[in-house]
């Protein structure tokens, strides 16, 4: 119900992650007595209806009530203005849906099979919806697929379903991945039907575009040649991580430096070897020429030869391509893999020592 990347960073600086599911946020608990009396109850039948629900297994329930279906139509609602949100920032009409006392659950498992848990309220789902709007064409493509259970009890209701997400900005896929929700709801006073209480547990199959990690190694060079440098980038590549390197080389000019980049990657063609096809791999390099100057900015070099001794006239230098501004050779490096060489993949870059 909440999709994972972007609910994680939120409720990280609210400082509510949490490693343990079982370790709640205290503070969202703190109601009067008498609302937690019965908060309790209800989450306490809730409980006991999957438990029931449990031992009967998650199959496709095969016949709902009249009141189930209504149940089932409300979640579906639910379901398509919060696909919607992206392009409505209607932001009034996802909360609607949510009791002012709501609680949940997130659990997610993202590629590298790391399990992260956190709890919400109200106030968090509110960030999280605030954190899509903040983040410029960022579009979450959220669909239930199935509502495999619906119960209904008086003014108390369940739903589990299945749903998927794709996380998108400016028209392209960041993420995807699958959720399995079960949503506890109640009626309030009008006899409309308000989320209570949500567990999601969420999988990321699949990233397109998000942190990427790099490695840094000082290759061995004689005394009084350039520092030479290769780095290990290992980036979002869909289904799976993959590795990158890069081979870097300082030479200091004046109080400047002239960074050289040497990017490395294989191409694959398919060739005819008499009656059978073969695969053939061939590394193909293009070298970039960045200046870094005193100061610690970083500047692209186009169609020069900085090498052969000549001077860089400074106001010429301003209108090549800016890449940052960085304090050291690492975060030099990090800027460049990042911002130049890999920009459609690595939103930022984390150092891996």
């Amino acid at each position: 119900m909440i999709n994972s990347s972007t609910h994680k960073s939120i409720v990280t600086n609210k400082k509510k992650c949490i490693t343990n599911t079982y370790k709640m946020n205290k503070k969202s608990y703190l109601y009067p007595q008498s609302k937690k009396i019965t908060r309790m109850k209800t989450l306490f039948f809730s409980l006991f209806l999957l438990l029931n629900l449990g031992l009967q297994g998650i199959a496709q329930q095969k016949k709902f009530s009249p009141a189930e279906e209504a149940l089932k139509k409300y979640v579906f609602s639910f379901g398509e203005n919060y696909s919607a949100f992206g392009k409505s920032k209607d932001k009034g009409k996802v909360l609607n849906y949510m009791d002012k006392e709501v609680l949940g659950t997130l659990i997610t498992t993202d590629l590298n099979e790391k399990i992260t848990a956190f709890d919400s309220d109200l106030a968090g789902f509110d960030n999280h919806l605030k954190g899509i709007l903040l983040k410029d064409g960022l579009q979450i493509n959220y669909k239930i697929k199935n509502i495999t259970r619906a119960y209904v009890n008086g003014d108390v209701g369940i739903a589990i379903y299945e749903a998927t997400y794709e996380q998108e900005q400016n028209k392209e896929i960041w993420s995807s991945g699958e959720e399995t929700v079960a949503l506890t709801l109640k009626k309030d006073p009008l006899k409309e039907w308000k989320i209570i209480h949500y567990t999601t547990i969420a999988f990321e199959n699949a990233k397109y575009k998000g942190q990427c990690f790099c490695g840094v190694k000082e290759l061995e060079t004689p005394q009084g040649t350039p520092a030479q440098y290769q780095t290990t980038t290992t980036a979002p590549a869909g289904k799976s991580y993959l590795g990158f390197a890069h081979d870097f080389k300082f030479t200091t000019k004046d109080q400047d430096k002239i960074i050289e980049v040497t990017q490395k990657t294989e191409q694959k063609t398919t060739v005819k070897v008499g009656k059978k096809t073969e695969t053939k791999v061939e590394t193909i390099s293009e070298n970039y020429v960045f200046y870094m100057t005193f100061a610690g900015e970083l500047y692209l070099l186009k169609g020069k030869k900085p090498l052969s001794g000549e001077m860089i006239d400074e106001k010429e230098l301003k209108k090549e391509n800016g890449v940052g501004v960085t304090p050291n050779k690492e975060e030099a490096m990090m800027q460049i893999i990042q911002k130049y060489l890999m920009p459609s993949t690595c939103t930022s870059m984390k150092y891996r020592q």
